[in-house]
């Protein structure tokens, strides 16, 4: 075999795992691979369509990711959501933070943010269940609206069918 073909085999190899290793420190970076984590938990009645590998945001910083969701074990029981966030973090992450379930835009997909805690409260423990806002749905307040609506026409008919005795038509 030639050493021309010889090393183009071999810049091609070279290239190749050179491309191979940026796109896994591309992945990881984005997993947090790398980083210094700790765990988190919060319990929620619904989970509205919260997906395992969904974003967590601290105060709107992009600050981990839901590992796991636990169903379950009856109907009146919660879903435990487990998220794992950057160790740099964990400053704001205070045992009175709130966490909640929110859309990305309009039709985007779901994903946790946490608001940061009081400075009188400690930092949560590795492993802390933090205080749980239930996720707001479109869907619930387009029942509410129809709800609304159709008890004012109740009380429009009711009151038409008074009005109607009271004049005598």
């Amino acid at each position: 075999m030639p050493a021309a073909r010889l090393i183009g085999v071999g810049v091609f190899v070279v290239g190749g795992l050179v491309i191979f290793a940026l796109g896994l420190f591309m992945i990881g970076d984005r997993r947090f691979l790398f980083d210094d984590l700790f765990m988190v938990n919060a319990e929620f009645a619904q989970v509205a369509g919260l997906r395992d590998g969904a974003a967590v945001r601290v105060n709107g910083l992009e600050a981990g990711e839901v590992l796991d969701i636990a169903i379950p074990p009856s109907p009146a029981g919660r879903f435990r959501v487990r998220m794992r966030l950057r160790e740099e973090l964990r400053p704001l992450v205070r045992a009175d933070s709130v966490a909640s379930i929110r859309t990305d835009g309009i039709v985007g997909g779901r994903y946790v943010q946490i608001e940061a805690g009081s400075e009188s409260s400690p930092a949560v423990d590795d492993g802390g269940v933090l205080k749980a806002r239930e996720p707001f749905d479109f869907a619930d307040l387009l029942d509410q609206g129809t709800k609304t609506i159709d008890s004012v026409n109740v009380t429009i008919n009711e009151l038409r069918s008074h009005l109607n005795e009271v004049v005598g038509l």
